[in-house]
């Protein structure tokens, strides 16, 4: 056992004389009329011993003897001690955490479980990050846009105050010269024409369509194909090498995408882009009633998505940096998981 872990132990065995609140000191007037604080308001009774503490949202006040007073606050060092033990080595559990990849772990054990995989069919998932269309889960940092202030040191700083102004008006801001003082890995990204820029990272989720579970999931910094390249990057850690079919919206109708797809044997069954464009997928593929399958079954992702962002409160982040709002999402994704294998499992029973 760690040396704080040995103090926590110790601070454990007095749990009972720990207290949180305030100890002060206050003089008072008796209210006997023939008192002399009654006719001379600097003539106090005092000073006093009181502790407050706040239960049930109300702050409450307790006398406490003068020879009491050294052990209460005796019991509130103890307590501020066990409440910084406690911090630290939360926070050297949490990084310990990210560093095993605990929650990709704990997803693949899960998935691998016989009852679960009997639930899974490897011939058919559904890959689609989060912002490919409109309602897609744009995981939004915890950072405001008063923080993307340029690399460099430039620029005028916001007005004074606790939220003072920042106008940004005239002002180019990219990624390239600007980042979040906040969270510097965040990236400015839009999800679509008409739609406001956000400092932000891109969830992704292969999803496999019987079932409609998730079998992979990541977190990427925010750009135009990172989509595309989390999707490729996911099916080419998939188990096994026999063909698939994978599923995806119009952000993926790129020839790279496609021919990218087909090396690592998945048939991608991409919904068509002919917005002032030709499609790199043409009849050969979209002739095959597979095809119309999948994209019907693909727009179930979108559940998952919903339920992060909502249920798991995933709508915007209350972590920072990459690796960390990464674990969040793939651990939210893997409650999702277990949310709906009783359903399943009942039904296959």
């Amino acid at each position: 056992m760690s040396s704080k872990g040995k103090r926590l132990h110790e601070l454990e065995q007095v749990a009972a004389a720990m207290v949180q609140g305030s100890l002060s000191e206050s003089t008072r007037q008796c209210g006997d009329p023939a008192c002399a604080c009654a006719h001379d308001p600097t003539h106090r009774h005092g000073p006093h011993l009181y502790f407050r503490y706040k239960s049930e949202g109300k702050v409450h006040s307790v006398y406490v003897p003068a020879e009491l007073g050294e052990s209460i606050r005796h019991a509130q060092n103890a307590w501020a001690e066990f409440q910084q033990i406690g911090a630290e080595m939360s926070a050297e559990n949490r990084e310990r955490l990210l560093a095993g990849d605990v929650a990709a772990r704990f997803m693949s054990a899960v998935l691998h479980q016989p009852r679960v995989k009997a639930l899974l069919s490897d011939e058919h998932f559904s890959g689609k990050p989060a912002p490919a269309k409109a309602g897609g889960t744009l995981i939004e940092a915890w950072a405001s846009i008063k923080s993307f202030r340029p690399k460099d040191g430039s620029g005028a700083p916001p007005g004074p105050g606790r939220n003072g102004e920042r106008d940004f008006h005239g002002e180019k801001r990219r990624n390239e010269t600007h980042a979040s003082t906040t969270d510097p890995e965040a990236r400015l990204y839009r999800k679509g024409s008409g739609q406001p820029a956000k400092l932000a990272y891109l969830g992704h989720v292969l999803m496999e369509n019987r079932s409609a579970l998730a079998v992979d999931a990541r977190l990427t910094l925010a750009s135009g194909t990172a989509e595309r390249e989390a999707a490729l990057d996911m099916l080419n850690r998939r188990p096994g090498r026999r063909r698939l079919t994978v599923a995806a919206d119009k952000a993926y109708d790129a020839a790279e995408f496609v021919a990218a797809a087909r090396d690592c044997t998945v048939t991608p069954h991409v919904a068509q882009n002919t917005s002032s464009r030709r499609s790199a997928i043409d009849r050969r593929t979209t002739r095959h009633h597979g095809y119309d399958a999948s994209q019907r079954l693909r727009k179930r992702i979108e559940e998952i998505f919903g339920w992060v962002k909502t249920t798991a409160g995933l709508r915007k982040t209350r972590h920072r940096g990459l690796a960390r709002v990464g674990w969040m999402f793939t651990l939210a994704t893997t409650a999702y998981n277990l949310v709906r294998l009783p359903k399943l499992l009942e039904a296959a029973a």
